[in-house]
């Protein structure tokens, strides 16, 4: 088994750090092909890492971090069942900095898609992306990936806010007839 990681979203994103625990017989493999196609990180952020990480700090980070997400997360999550579920159906979750949106039957069936409504939100400052924007091969759940963790509890609540009003106008829409000219 190999298992790769980053410490983007643990540490810090400008870190461009990451990591691979492979088995022993595949460690040269590894070292040849980042020799060969990676400039590497500088031995020094490397040691300073492993100095956090081997001092208890990270691990101390961590348990800070999931304590303030689990925060966002519930206050996101009780915000978004109390003013979208009229549109939205929020998947509940234990772990990551993300959720998903599905668009309910009623947006479904006046042909709101989440690329729509993630074009919608745009215009009013807000960044969702539609589950098919991660998807290879098309999906049949329309929605959206919705962020809780890189923001304040007030701007959750703001974004909520804008969010059930760019859910409501996209219904409104998408109801309304085409004129033909």
């Amino acid at each position: 088994m190999i298992y790769v990681g980053t410490f983007s979203k643990s540490l810090f994103p400008a870190l461009r750090l990451g990591f691979f625990l492979a088995p022993p017989a595949l460690v040269p493999t590894f070292e040849t092909a980042l020799a060969a196609f990676s400039p590497g990180v500088p031995t020094s952020l490397q040691a300073i890492v492993s100095d956090f990480i081997d001092e208890g700090l990270f691990a101390t980070h961590i348990r800070r971090m999931r304590k303030l997400y689990a925060e966002r997360y519930q206050l996101f999550f009780d915000a978004a069942r109390d003013q979208l579920a009229a549109w939205l159906d929020i998947v509940p979750t234990n772990t990551g900095l993300h959720t998903i949106g599905r668009l309910r039957a009623g947006l479904l069936r006046a042909g709101v898609t989440g690329a729509a409504v993630s074009a919608a939100a745009a215009k009013r400052g807000l960044t969702v992306a539609p589950i098919s924007r991660f998807c290879i091969a098309p999906i049949d759940t329309e929605g959206l990936v919705l962020g809780f963790s890189g923001i304040t509890p007030p701007q959750i609540a703001a974004g909520i806010v804008a969010l059930r009003e760019v859910l409501a106008a996209s219904a409104v829409v998408a109801r309304s007839p085409s004129i033909v000219v």
